[in-house]
């Protein structure tokens, strides 16, 4: 398993492995990263992306946890306008060469 943070991005990627090949890539919707004392420090969000190694698939996961939690534990406004805009930033990534180039 190969992890990317992003200190300025509202979400992390997984890449997950089979015999060496790469199997699927998640997203961790979840708060900027931050650098402290030699760890790293981010808010999960609860809500995750996942593609297949083709991008042809692709699912959202537990957006019913999110719904559930912003309203029990008073997730601020801030923190769902966000959590949905990565949402949508992880989204079109998927036509990002660039990006995807950060995996090979």
């Amino acid at each position: 398993m190969d992890l990317i943070i992003f200190k300025k991005k509202w979400f992390n990627a997984f890449i997950f492995y089979k015999n060496d090949k790469k199997q699927k890539f998640y997203f961790n919707i979840a708060s900027p990263a931050k650098i402290k004392d030699k760890h790293i420090e981010y808010i999960d969000m609860d809500i995750d992306l996942v593609f297949s190694n083709d991008f042809k698939e692709s699912e959202i996961l537990d957006i019913e946890e999110f719904e559930s939690h912003k309203k029990d534990y008073n997730y601020s406004d801030f923190f769902i306008k966000n959590s949905l805009e990565a949402i949508e930033q992880v989204k079109e990534l998927k036509n990002n060469k660039n990006f995807w180039r950060l995996f090979k």
